[in-house]
């Protein structure tokens, strides 16, 4: 007896490739002469373009054409170069599946679009000119460190963002660019980083994470902007500072254009240093604003198992720390010290001015280095060692030059039981001025300690000990100690 077998349709994935016409690489889309199979790919072929006609070559793209995805092809010998150049556009229907761009074969859209729905897999160069509109859902870099350029009147929009792979990968957003990415992270277990240029174009950030052991360079940017977006600075769930992210903002501006609209932690924030190693360097007259934090992750219990090591170098400019629209709470502002180790160091007449309390050691440690620059208050209080709970609890707080000025606000030094703070104004421009009180050790088992020196001037209503009765001042002092200084 016979028995009918089911049929099985086997998918086969149909290429056209681009090829020389009448001694000719060069040519137009529409020329079926220059294709394989004799006709204009369709939505359903695999695209490739040759890469061995010895010189660069360039495609004429006057019309809107859709293919699955498409491959440029790695050379045999020398680099080749192939330009699509006209006034129409190139859309992949692939929902898997990648497209690429292969070793020693960069590429150029000039003026025409491009829209990549899936992957586009890059080994080497994409260039956007002459007022190009590129759509990529995910950039995978590739082995060969590829760049992609973004210049004067071209759109680059990827909302799946960058995976850094086994090579890292740079973005260039020039002059009059405008470039909106989704997440820049690491992609499994490599360590190659990505970074991001701005050269005076408009980038937008749209990710819930960015930039996971890479760095971010804005340089001479003309607006940086991300909306309800953190940016981490060194993020490895080992919580192994092993990883290293950087943002450097050079003579550019980088604002959050929306706050949180909820009370989440770290939510819409420069988080420097996360579980890892970050670090933040503001440079000439860049202008940051946005909640920061500063040295180590959270969770809800502010555990001590939040390790993290995160530093800020300002070398003038204004850096705006913020908080959360919705709460008033020290939890929801900006930390330097968030519950590993925090670092901020002023120089070259630098400027911070925090908008409502500000933090410094919130559940791990601090160090802030004002060099010469100033520091301010608007609203709120300053709290130096808020909580206590990895045991080795210290703010140390140095002003040689520039002011500490927190206006009609409060002031809490060593908050927090068992914390720790050192504060010395050492000079004669060295200045503190507060129109309240300077309180000290709130609970157990604290210190704190004023140095006034060379001319250092302290000026407060009053210094006070905590009043509450289970403390004893001799247990827990407060020290002033006089060299030269100043108290008002």
């Amino acid at each position: 007896t016979c028995v009918s077998l089911p049929s099985f349709a086997e998918d086969v994935l149909v290429t056209n490739t681009w090829q020389e016409a009448n001694g000719d690489w060069n040519g137009d889309w529409s020329d079926k002469d220059h294709w394989t199979l004799g006709a204009v790919p369709t939505a359903d072929q695999y695209v490739l373009f040759q890469a061995d006609p010895g010189k660069n070559y360039t495609v004429t793209v006057n019309d809107d054409y859709t293919i699955l995805n498409f491959e440029l092809l790695k050379p045999s010998s020398s680099v080749v170069q192939t330009t699509f150049k006209g006034t129409g556009s190139l859309t992949t229907a692939g929902t898997s599946g990648y497209s690429y761009i292969r070793e020693n074969h960069p590429v150029v859209f000039d003026g025409v679009d491009l829209t990549i729905g899936y992957y586009l897999s890059a080994y080497n160069n994409l260039t956007l000119t002459n007022g190009v509109t590129a759509r990529v859902g995910t950039f995978l870099p590739w082995l060969r460190s590829p760049n992609v350029y973004v210049n004067d009147g071209c759109t680059l929009i990827s909302e799946g963002g960058i995976r850094g792979s086994r090579s890292d990968m740079t973005v260039y957003a020039y002059e009059g660019s405008v470039v909106s990415i989704g997440t820049i992270y690491r992609y499994g277990d490599y360590t190659n980083p990505t970074r991001l240029v701005v050269d005076g174009g408009t980038v937008t950030l749209t990710g819930t994470s960015a930039n996971d052991g890479g760095t971010l360079l804005l340089e001479d940017a003309a607006d940086v902007r991300f909306g309800h977006t953190t940016i981490t600075l060194g993020n490895l769930a080992s919580r192994t500072p092993t990883s290293t992210g950087e943002l450097i903002v050079s003579n550019s501006t980088l604002c959050a254009t929306e706050v949180p609209t909820t009370d989440t932690y770290g939510d819409a924030a420069i988080w420097v240093g996360r579980y890892s190693q970050g670090i933040l360097r503001i440079e000439g007259d860049s202008v940051v604003s946005n909640r920061v934090l500063v040295g180590g992750g959270n969770s809800s219990a502010h555990s001590a198992n939040d390790y993290g090591v995160g530093a800020i170098y300002q070398r003038g400019g204004k850096l705006f720390p913020r908080r959360s629209p919705t709460s008033t709470s020290i939890y929801y502002g900006s930390s330097i010290g968030v519950a590993g180790h925090g670092y901020y160091e002023l120089t070259d007449d630098a400027y911070c001015e925090f908008a409502y309390n500000a933090s410094f050691g919130y559940v791990g440690s601090c160090v802030v280095m004002q060099y010469d620059g100033n520091v301010v208050m608007k609203n709120g209080t300053l709290y130096t060692g808020y909580f206590n709970y990895n045991g080795n609890h210290e703010c140390t707080y140095y002003i040689r030059k520039g002011a500490l000025d927190l206006g009609g606000n409060s002031c809490w030094l060593s908050y927090g039981s068992g914390t720790r703070t050192v504060l010395t104004l050492d000079g004669p421009e060295a200045k503190f001025s507060i129109r309240s009180s300077v309180s000290a050790n709130q609970k157990n088992n604290n210190e704190t300690v004023l140095n006034l020196n060379n001319g250092g001037e302290l000026e407060a209503w009053f210094l006070s000990q905590k009043y509450s009765r289970e403390v004893s001042s001799k247990e827990y002092p407060l020290v002033v100690n006089f060299n030269g200084g100043v108290l008002k």
